[in-house]
């Protein structure tokens, strides 16, 4: 009998433990996480998405965030709480991969580490960003933009192909951790609180049928995309920007 309750509150402490360390990392990465505002040259709003630091002062997002932008700047709270948009330059981009890294003058954020093993299949994982759908859904303050959300799931697979258009083959993680419109360049995190990934793109529903018979949704749930983060790394190396990694996978 003591044996066996031995091994139960050895499981009950492993399974706190393991708690504890997935928020612990889930909180830290979301230190890193940005809003991005995109703005016209008459600084109209074009539209948001996400970023985060990868190193002092440089922020990756996607490609298609900064693509077209006159002006980006970032939506943070200055040392006293207030609201203030800080501006960034575009340093690299690359189109066929869909990404960008953007840096900042004057804003300051906890760099997370990059993990460059590949996340298995089943393996949960953590989306964090700024999808707009969340700010409308409820009243809120204007403070409230720089609150991220949050979003959990599982990697469904991991395929080696390419985004719409491009020639250029990555390793793109399939996964179930809810994206939106504004996720974009935000990144994908295992429960050690690691980026492995930057979040895309989603599956969207097809439109199926014709007048005479009616019109259906297939809806398109639960399937999310990412590129994973090893092309992010080598772009950052290529530049000689100080980033930290690890090649071990989160147990």
């Amino acid at each position: 009998m003591m044996y066996i309750r031995g091994i139960f509150f050895g499981l009950i402490a492993l399974t706190i433990g393991n708690y504890c360390c997935a928020q612990t990392g889930a909180s830290k990465a979301d230190r890193s996480v940005i809003r991005i505002v995109v703005l016209d040259k008459k600084e109209n709003i074009l539209g948001m998405g996400s970023g985060f630091f990868v190193s002092k002062g440089v922020i990756a997002t996607n490609y298609h965030v900064v693509e077209g932008s006159s002006f980006l700047v970032a939506l943070a709270k200055n040392p006293k709480g207030e609201l203030e948009e800080y501006p960034l330059d575009v340093i690299w981009v690359s189109r066929g991969e869909d990404l960008a890294l953007v840096k900042s003058k004057d804003l300051g954020g906890l760099p997370i580490t990059l993990s460059e093993s590949i996340p298995t299949k089943g393996e949960q994982v953590i989306t964090i960003g700024y999808p707009g759908v969340a700010d409308r859904g409820v009243k809120t303050s204007y403070s409230a933009l720089t609150e991220s959300t949050m979003t959990q799931g599982i990697v469904g697979r991991v395929i080696y192909g390419s985004w719409g258009g491009s020639d250029k083959k990555i390793n793109i993680i399939q996964h179930g951790a809810a994206v939106n419109s504004g996720n974009s360049g935000g990144p994908l995190i295992d429960m050690c609180g690691n980026a492995v990934g930057v979040n895309t793109a989603k599956a969207v529903g097809s439109l199926e049928g014709n007048a005479k018979d009616g019109i259906s949704v297939n809806q398109a749930d639960g399937i999310f995309y990412a590129s994973h983060i090893a092309s992010m790394i080598k772009a950052l190396n290529e530049k000689g920007i100080s980033i930290s990694t690890t090649k071990e996978g989160c147990v």
